[in-house]
């Protein structure tokens, strides 16, 4: 029951902390600090996938599926993977994209770019100087000097930032209007009116989910936590 508590009490220090770093991503796109702004983005992702990983958690023991001590070294152990976080953000996205039935391929390349640590070394080059690799993928001792700001540009940023705050803005958007309910109520205390307004004034959410977004928004709200 310990390990239970505390799984729920760090999917919300997670969820508050990926909305902290979203802000500030946010914050260093619109200075023109795009490779920075990548960077804390994906870092955002990764506390989102963390979330999403403990409320997996969270249902599989509440449904008796787990045993709440024994599954907890393998959640730990995923917690401290960057590949398993970004991964688990990705996997939540097939929730917002197969009810449209258009998307999939797009979110299996996603997976993929998180599984064999592509997007964790996209996360690198917009972070360190570094060399460039030779045709096997390996850094090549004698290859040309790689700047964070010659390989992350505006577009790269804007995709990333726009990723983490769809998945947001549809986390919360969803949990307002009754589309679904989270599995740690710590994490449903988070969800709030007043978040959900700071999200919509904070980025502007790609086109698809747009859609989804318009159709909830003529269903009432759950009321706030008193």
């Amino acid at each position: 029951m310990r390990n239970q508590q505390k799984a729920s009490r760090l999917a919300a220090a997670a969820f508050q902390n990926a909305c902290r770093l979203h802000r500030d991503s946010v914050l260093l796109y619109r200075h023109g600090r795009y490779p920075s702004a990548f960077q804390l983005s994906v870092l955002a992702q990764e506390e989102v996938g963390k979330t999403f990983r403990l409320e997996e958690f969270a249902f599989r023991v509440r449904v008796r599926e787990r045993d709440p001590d024994e599954a907890w070294p393998k959640l730990l152990g995923d917690l401290l993977s960057h590949r398993q976080k970004q991964f688990w953000f990705t996997r939540q996205e097939f929730d917002r994209v197969f009810p449209r039935g258009a998307g999939a391929s797009r979110v299996y390349r996603l997976m993929d770019e998180a599984l064999t640590g592509r997007l964790e070394r996209r996360k690198q080059d917009a972070t360190h100087v570094g060399l460039s690799r030779d045709h096997r993928g390996k850094v090549d001792p004698q290859g040309r000097i790689l700047r964070p700001g010659a390989r992350i540009g505006e577009r790269h940023a804007a995709e990333q930032v726009t990723r983490v705050g769809d998945v947001l803005a549809w986390l919360v958007e969803g949990y307002q209007r009754g589309a679904f309910v989270m599995d740690t109520p710590e994490v449903e205390e988070c969800l709030t009116r007043a978040l959900e307004s700071e999200l919509r004034k904070l980025w502007q959410t790609s086109p698809a989910l747009r859609r989804t977004l318009h159709d909830w928004r003529t269903q009432p709200r759950i009321p706030d936590a008193p």
